[in-house]
């Protein structure tokens, strides 16, 4: 079923998207298909006035078709979910590509939970989207992302966190409180948060009536120094 806010705020994503976009007449897209789970648990969570059993960790999804320019959309990637409300799907659609600050649920996250997000992914983030990535460890990277979504200000820090109240809030899918090894990496996690750390290529797929997810992606100018890397070392050694 469609949230009413959340349309409304994904119209506001596109225009942001567009305006932003300078003289390009539309936003950047990508079509978005949904594969399945990676490394997690199940659990039963909280956001606001919504409870449900979710699946917490990696999800994997195929990108395609992205707007010229942006090949380095295309392909398999690990995704994390920026969107407690909508669900996925597995048949394509086309998605915008936004900043992690406009995600919504229910309204654009901001500025603030964006950069507590990449604080997160760059302490934490090369672990929980490995492939062999610990599915407690997966488990509670999200809960952390739900966490900063619902309950993250720098005014509060680390002391408005919690995994037990607030707007955000989860357990075992039996009422029971998260186990111990899922509790532990997410209050070792809550410690990498509002540190600053240097920025990691994030970005957003947003859509109006699926799951909005969070997923790292080289940027082209970072996938070109990449290959001229490669071809350095490859000089040296012939040398």
């Amino acid at each position: 079923m469609r949230s009413n806010s959340k349309t409304a705020a994904f119209a506001a994503i596109v225009l942001a998207a567009v305006a932003g976009a300078g003289s390009v007449a539309q936003a950047q897209t990508v079509s978005v298909a949904y594969l399945g789970t990676g490394a997690g648990r199940n659990v039963k969570a909280t956001m606001g006035a919504t409870t449900k059993d979710v699946f917490s960790g990696q999800l994997r999804h195929t990108l395609s078709n992205p707007t010229p320019g942006y090949s380095q959309w295309s392909g398999t990637f690990v995704t994390f979910c920026a969107d407690f409300t909508q669900t996925v799907s597995s048949t394509a659609s086309t998605f915008n590509i936004v900043p992690v600050a406009s995600l919504a649920v229910g309204a654009p996250m901001g500025a603030e939970k964006a950069a507590a997000i990449n604080d997160l992914y760059h302490a934490f983030g090369t672990q929980a989207t490995a492939g062999g990535a610990s599915a407690d460890l997966a488990a509670a990277f999200q809960l952390v992302v739900w966490e900063i979504i619902g309950d993250w200000t720098s005014s509060t820090g680390l002391s408005g966190l919690s995994l037990d109240g607030g707007t955000f809030r989860a357990t075992q899918t039996n009422g029971n409180a998260l186990t111990n090894a899922v509790s532990t990496h997410a209050a070792t996690m809550f410690g990498a948060l509002g540190t600053n750390r240097p920025t990691v290529p994030l970005s957003g797929i947003a859509s109006g009536t699926r799951q909005d997810q969070i997923v790292t992606v080289p940027a082209p100018g970072a996938v070109a120094l990449a290959g001229m890397g490669v071809l350095l070392i490859a000089k040296r050694r012939r040398k």
